[in-house]
Order: structure tokens, then C-alpha cells, then sequence
């Protein structure tokens, strides 16, 4: 994630950015992948979560409910 408020998963082999996840409105400041790297969610000074689909880059939810800066983001393993 970067203060131009886009996120680029990278190929870790070529440094290509293969995803590139674009839909929020201030900088990124936190990022997590789920286990097995099916979703990855992000979040942002704008104070919403997004949570994608890390294959596809499209976007699945969106979580408004925060008061301030999403500052960090952990995924359930068992994704509860």
C-alpha cells in the first residue's frame, strides 16, 4: 500500500505488479492476506476496510463503519 491510495501485489519472481487494487480515497496504511492468500484486505486513512479477491483483484466488501484511521487489519485464519 502507498500514499498514492493504490495497493500492487507484486510477483515476488519479476517485481511485475500482477494485481493492482485501486478504490480508496486517502493513503493506504494497512494491508493483510488471508491464509492461503485467497482474499487480502486493506485500510486506509479514508477509515474503510476493503476487503478483495487476491486472484482477481476485484473488489468483494466494503466495511464503513470506522470512526478513524484503519491503522492495521488482521485476518482470521478460519476466516471467522
Amino acid at each position: 500500500g502507498t500514499d498514492d491510495k493504490v495497493v500492487r501485489v507484486r510477483d515476488i519472481g519479476t517485481g511485475q505488479a500482477d494485481v493492482v487494487l485501486c478504490g480508496h480515497t486517502e493513503q493506504v496504511k494497512a494491508m493483510a492476506f488471508s491464509d492461503g492468500s485467497r482474499w487480502i484486505a486493506t485500510g486506509s486513512n479514508d477509515k474503510i476496510v476493503r476487503l478483495w479477491d487476491a486472484r482477481s483483484g476485484i473488489l468483494d466488501r466494503v466495511l464503513e463503519s470506522h470512526t478513524h484511521y484503519v491503522l492495521s487489519l488482521v485476518l482470521s485464519p478460519n476466516s471467522h
